[in-house]
This record gives structure tokens, sequence and C-alpha cells, in this order.
């Protein structure tokens, strides 16, 4: 019996609910997440309403001949069934076969047959004669003139030794000169002169040019009847006014005239806009004893510029070559093709890259850049005068200063197939060596007035390439001798034994200066557009300060900057 009685309570205890164990104190509870319902299946996927066919203009047909425009309108205003608003000064005829042509396209043709102007709002249908009235342009460009000139000059003049006049001039204390010497006939200077030079001009007039030329296309039909200039140059016309400032052009004309001037004005802007990176790498190539005879540019092509297109054939073109050679390198690798051209010429000699310079252009406009050192000298003059058996001399110094360094001028034309055409203008100057004025006057007073010697090596040429290639000037030869004496110090300056403890070390070295001028039109001059490369090396504010999207408000004219 008790055997069963504590089967019974095992059993009962067994069957009761059980109780999870009570975690401790210390242990960190997790709270249970929320319970989600499943959604729905969804059986309708959510589609793009289909695409609402426009309804199809009607169409007329009209033939007519000879028929007054004012007839005209009024038939097909009554077969259109809409309202017309005509003004009595319309007058004209009109012959015209058009057959299911919209109403719209009717007018358009009536409109060169007749000098009529018309507007078709909802349902009204407004003719009036096609007169001169106001409209305003919007001309986006910098009130801004520029006048540019550039002359290359060198000149050779050869001294005669022979006949001439041979004298000596000495200022006096009064400020006049004498003269001395004699004669024996013509100076033959000039004969022995030779003279190049070549002169750049450039007026950029933007809206000078603008502005005559809107008065002459309306001259062309005869409304402009009072035109006169101003001393400045600019046209004076009461039919259009020019505000540079604001950018706008009002002109009086008729719509007729107003459709072309729209498109003159468009294809002005369109094209004086364009822009255009040019990438300049300038590099001096020390050449080697195997070399002298200049870098061999079938090696270069042959190796570096595989998969791309040299637009000249350079075999052999490195004996007999002229003085200046340009070539064109086509391809898609960009700043890399340089990059792997200036190790290839790691060949020929030591390599240096003396600049490196990038710079925008707008189109037909001059750009500069110059990164020079001004070296200064003085101009001296000495002016000696007796008075009492005493001589006095006066130093007069002006101060003179020449740049030294790399400059560059270029003038980009883009026309619509991104050809840019270059006026380019690099020029690379530096000092070599310095000579004393030899004048007696400055020995007798001990003073030394020392002029640098600048060495310049320059080209100005015009050039055609594609945007994105790569064009190469090269041939600039340059012979160097560095004369040192080196001996025995005390013994080589001794008379007579002298030269028997020094020797004379002539260095010479044969250098070349390599030019690659690589255009880039740029269509979207922003960080997200074409100047995407140089985002890496501005700061995280202005990058997003360049980001940001500026929004201007018409109704309140306040401009809200919003982050994209």
């Amino acid at each position: 019996m008790l055997l069963c009685a504590i089967l019974i309570a095992v059993v009962s205890v067994s069957c009761g609910p059980t109780r999870p164990p009570e975690p401790s104190k210390g242990h960190i509870t997790e709270s249970q997440q929320k319970q989600i319902d499943i959604p729905d299946t969804i059986r309708q996927t959510t589609l793009l309403p289909p695409p609402v066919k426009r309804p199809q203009l009607e169409t007329y047909t009209v033939v007519v001949s000879g028929v007054s425009a004012k007839d005209l309108l009024f038939s097909m205003a009554r077969d259109a069934q809409i309202n017309l608003d005509i003004h009595d000064d319309i007058e004209g005829t009109v012959t015209l076969n058009a057959i299911d042509q919209t109403l719209e396209q009717i007018l358009q043709r009536i409109s060169q047959q007749v000098s009529v102007r018309y507007s078709l709002d909802e349902n009204t249908l407004r003719i009036r004669a096609d007169k001169p009235y106001l409209r305003t342009y919007k001309v986006d460009y910098v009130n801004i003139s520029r006048e540019s000139k550039g002359i290359i000059r060198v000149a050779t003049n050869i001294g005669s030794t022979g006949q001439g006049n041979i004298g000596n001039t000495q200022r006096g204390g009064g400020g006049g000169s004498s003269s001395s010497g004699g004669s024996g006939g013509s100076n033959n200077n000039e004969n022995n002169s030779s003279l190049t030079e070549v002169t750049l001009k450039s007026d950029n007039k933007f809206w000078e040019s603008l502005t005559h030329n809107i008065i002459e296309i309306l001259s062309d039909s005869g409304i402009t009847t009072e035109q006169s200039q101003s001393s400045s140059g600019v046209d004076n016309n009461s039919d259009v006014i020019v505000n540079r400032e604001a950018g706008l052009i009002m002109i009086r004309a008729t719509h007729k005239q107003h459709r072309e001037l729209q498109i003159f004005i468009d294809m002005v802007l369109n094209n004086s806009k364009r822009q255009v990176m040019i990438e300049a790498t300038i590099a001096e190539i020390k050449l080697s004893d195997r070399y002298q005879a200049g870098v061999d540019w079938s090696v270069i092509s042959d190796d570096v510029t595989s998969g791309l297109n040299v637009l000249t054939d350079l075999r052999g073109a490195n004996l007999g070559q002229p003085s200046f050679s340009s070539f064109s390198l086509t391809g898609t690798s960009g700043g890399n093709q340089v990059t792997a051209t200036l190790r290839a010429l790691e060949e020929f000699g030591d390599v240096q890259v003396l600049s490196s310079p990038k710079i925008m252009a707008i189109n037909n406009q001059p750009a500069i850049l110059k990164v020079v050192d001004n070296i200064v000298y003085f101009e001296m003059d000495v002016d000696t005068s007796i008075s009492d058996r005493q001589t006095l001399t006066t130093f007069e110094t002006q101060i003179k200063t020449v740049p030294v360094g790399f400059v560059m001028s270029v003038t980009p034309y883009i026309n619509e197939n991104e050809v840019v055409t270059l006026n380019i203008r690099p020029t690379i100057s530096r000092v070599i060596d310095s000579v004393e004025d030899p004048n007696p006057a400055f020995k007798d007073a001990g003073v030394i007035s020392a002029v640098p010697v600048i060495q310049v090596r320059e080209i100005e040429s015009i050039l055609t390439i594609n945007s994105g290639d790569t064009a190469v000037i090269g041939g600039l030869m340059q012979d160097t001798v560095n004369d040192k004496t080196r001996g025995i110090p005390i013994l080589a300056n001794l008379p007579f034994i002298g030269p028997l403890f020094r020797f004379e070390d002539d260095l010479r070295e044969k250098s070349e200066l390599i030019i690659f001028i690589r255009p880039m039109v740029i269509r979207h001059a922003s960080l997200d557009g074409d100047l995407s490369d140089f985002e890496q090396f501005l700061p995280e504010p202005l990058i997003s300060s360049e980001k940001s999207v500026h929004i201007n408000d018409a109704s309140t004219g306040s401009t809200t900057k919003h982050p994209e």
C-alpha cells in the first residue's frame, strides 16, 4: 500500500506544469522581440500606367491663289471653330497649297509670305502686322575687353671694322656731349644687320563685336535708319540697347528678325563659352654620347606608343633632323602616355622635367601662365665734370629687372567637333653668366656694374590637335661648354712654369628640349564632370561646398543651398 501511494504522488507531480528555472540576480535578461504579422501575399504588382496616346491634331487642306490674307484667315478660323482677333493693318495676298497640315504649320507658311505675326492662346487666334517691337535677350558673358600683343624679334648686327666713323664721346659737366674722331666713309652697319620679327595681335571685344553684328543684321532689312559711332568705336543705335553690366540686350525688330537674332546669339554664346584645359610638360634631356644627334623618336613610337597612333612617320628622324620638329600621339591613355614617354626617354640620357603647368582657357581668349624670378640689376650713368681744377664724378643708378623662369601664353580655338587649334608660345629662360660694364669711368672709380646674361629658349607655333591627344615638340638642341681650370695651388699661378701644374677641363654637354602639349575640351566644368580628377587634391569642406546645389527662387529672389 505504501509503495502504491508513493507511485501515485510521483505521477501526479510529473503531470503538473513545469516552471522554468529562475535566473540569478546578475543574469542579463533579453527583452522579447515584438511579434510582427506576416504581410499578405502580393497578388498584383504595381505597374506604370499605360502610355496615353496623344490626341491627333486636326489637319486642314488649303489651296488658294492670290487670296487676301484677311479673307483666308477668317475662313480658316471659321473652319477650325476658333476665335479670331485680327488687326486692321493686315495687308497682302497669299498663294498657298497646303495638304493635310496642322493649323500651326499653315500659319507659319502664311507668315513667310505676309508680314504678320500671330499668337494662339487656348481657343483664340490673334493676328497683327509684323511691326518692330522690343524684346530682351540675356547674354551671360563677362563685361571685359582684352587686347594682347606679342613680339618675337631676332636681330643680328655685324659691326664693320673697315671704313667708317671712329670717335670718342665724353659727357661734359654741362650735360652736353662732344665728339672727336675721323670720318673715312659711310657706316655699313645697317647693311650688315639681319632682323626677323613676328608680331602677334589679338583684340577680344566681345560686346562691341556682338553689338555691331546685331546692327548689321537689322540693317540688311532696312529697319534701322539712325546709326552713329561713338568716340570709343562702339556703334550707337536706338533699336539696340546694350547693358553690359547686367548682361542684357534689348532689340527692336520684327518677329522674323527676332527669330534670326535668337539663332545668332545662341550660336555666339555656344561657341564663345567653349573652354579647354591645356596640360604641358617641358622636359630637358642631357643626351648621352650614343645619341648626340638627338632623340630617336622611332624607338619611342615603337616601344611606348604601341596601340597608339603616331601622326608623323618618324623613321630616321634623328639624323639630319631640323632644329624644330613636331608630331602628335593619339590614344586614350591620357596623362599616363606622357609619363611612359618620359620613362622611355631616359634611354637617351638624363631626363629632367622643368615644368608641368596646367591652364584653362576659353575659346579665342589668350591665357598666360608665368612662374618667374625677377632678377635685379642696376643701370648706371656716370657724369664727370671739371670745375676749378677739380674733377667731380656723379653716379646715377636705375633699377632694372628681368624675369627668369617659365612663361607660357596660349590662345585656343575649339570647333564643334572638339578639334583644338592652339597658338602656343612657351618660353624658358635662365641666368648663365654675368658680364661687367666695360665703361672706363666705372673702372677708374672702382665700381663694378654687372649685367646678367640670360639664356632664352622659346617656341611660337600654331598646332591643330584633337581633344585628348598629345602633341610633342622637339628638336631644340643646345651645346653647353664648361671650361674649368684645375691645378696645384700656388704653383699653378707661377709665371712660365705655371702651365705645367694646371690643366684645362672642358666639359661639353648636349641637351634637347622637348615639350608635350595635351588639350582636353571641358564640357562640364565641375567636380562631378570633367574636373573629377582634381577632387582628390581638394579639402573635404571645399568638396562638400562645391557639390551643394543652389536653387534660385524666382518668386522671392532668394537663393537656397541644399546638399546633394
